[in-house]
């Protein structure tokens, strides 16, 4: 799929989790590349639904919302949250929107 307003240009997600069947099957058919960043990086990204028991089983209180703010780029916003079923949890960010609140400043 072509980048452009409204399409999903990269899967992302946090190191640990980069070699999982799912997401390498997803990004595949999907024909997304799939981009990974480490915990400690993840874990300096603010967001606005951090969780305990994503910190206990990854090292960071966020992979979705903290893995698509890093991807989408500085200045990039939320446009979908933290979205959790019993399989996956998803969020989508937006560098080319100009409005809500803005996520995702990194700290060092």
């Amino acid at each position: 799929m072509a980048a452009g307003v409204g399409t999903v240009d990269v899967l992302a997600t946090v190191d640990a989790r980069v070699g999982d069947t799912g997401i390498a099957e997803v990004a595949r058919r999907r024909g997304w590349p799939v981009v990974s960043y480490p915990a400690a990086l993840l874990a300096v990204v603010a967001v606005p639904n951090p969780s305990t028991v994503a910190g206990a089983a990854t090292g960071t209180q966020s992979v979705a919302e903290a893995a698509a703010l890093l991807a989408a780029g500085p200045g990039s916003v939320l446009v979908v949250p933290k979205t959790a079923t019993v399989r996956v949890t998803v969020a989508v960010a937006d560098d080319r929107c100009a409005r809500g609140t803005v996520y995702g400043q990194v700290f060092s």
